[in-house]
């Protein structure tokens, strides 16, 4: 008679697993504003030089990877 209550508890929790790693994963890699206009600097090509080493970087990034300075 105990095995009915915890079949229930353990579909209930696996319910809840799998809830919460949609919610995780949507929010990983759901897209936003600030993403679309990442995208379309990306396929537009236009890039950044760092003020401080001139290495070239997408106008997405905000710092440099070189000296780790901001680039903006």
């Amino acid at each position: 008679m105990i095995l009915a209550p915890m079949t229930f508890i353990v579909v209930l929790v696996l319910i809840l697993a799998v809830f919460v790693g949609l919610v995780v994963l949507i929010r990983a890699f759901g897209s936003s504003d600030s993403r679309k206009e990442n995208r379309k600097d990306l396929k537009l090509g236009t890039k950044t030089t760092c003020r401080h080493c001139n290495h070239v970087y997408p106008t997405h990034a905000k710092f440099c990877g070189h000296c780790g300075k901001p680039l903006q």
